[in-house]
């Protein structure tokens, strides 16, 4: 339900990863398992997630954590996991970020039957790295250190990430730092792209791949 699931870890698992990104039309069940105040986005993957066979949250808010309690509370998924993302960058919280992904791959390969296959993963990772389809991933990807970049000024992205409150419930939320942005991006919602186990919330995404 986020894109800060590792796909490539899941597929290299035997598992094909889908995004729960579809609207719902009413949130009457989501309704009756919590409670009424719950944001819109944890509603509807309350309704979506109650009838999948697995499902992986991860962490990211208070509202997704939710959503895992009532549905593991519930019951009835052959698979159901949460993975804790760290807050906070630095030696503890990749410490604590790799013993959450190895404890996801065990749970995960003790119910797929399936071991973990390291070349799938390094090659999963090497085409999300070399054809990066975000315009977020590009810009982290086109920052990164090397010595053939030595002496050059490392790329950044512009601005900064906006506060809650400044968020318009319209257009792309990267709008104002995207280099690419069009002047449809500031008030449409930007399609989800699904390609190969990867995913993108960006109009470019899908003329880049030729969809």
């Amino acid at each position: 339900t986020c894109k800060y699931t590792p796909v490539e870890l899941l597929e290299a698992l035997g598992g094909y990863p889908v995004m729960l990104d579809r609207e719902v039309g009413d949130f009457q069940q989501a309704e009756r398992l919590t409670h009424a105040n719950l944001c819109c986005h944890a509603k509807a993957a309350l309704e979506q997630g109650s009838a999948m066979e697995e499902l992986i949250f991860t962490d990211c808010c208070d509202s997704t954590r939710r959503v895992y309690d009532v549905l593991r509370q519930r019951g009835g998924h052959g698979f159901l996991a949460l993975l804790d993302l760290p807050h906070q960058d630095g030696p503890c919280a990749r410490v604590r970020l790799r013993d959450a992904l190895i404890r996801l791959a065990g749970e995960y390969s003790a119910h797929t039957g399936v071991e973990f296959r390291r070349t799938v993963f390094l090659s999963q990772c090497r085409r999300a790295l070399a054809h990066p389809l975000p315009p977020y991933t590009k810009g982290l990807i086109a920052s990164i250190p090397s010595l053939e970049k030595r002496g050059q000024r490392l790329s950044s992205i512009p601005g900064t990430v906006p506060a809650l409150e400044d968020r318009s419930e319209h257009g792309c939320p990267f709008y104002n730092r995207c280099q690419s942005r069009r002047p449809s991006c500031q008030n449409e919602t930007p399609p989800m792209v699904v390609h190969k186990g990867h995913m993108a919330l960006c109009v470019n995404a899908k003329e880049e791949l030729g969809l």
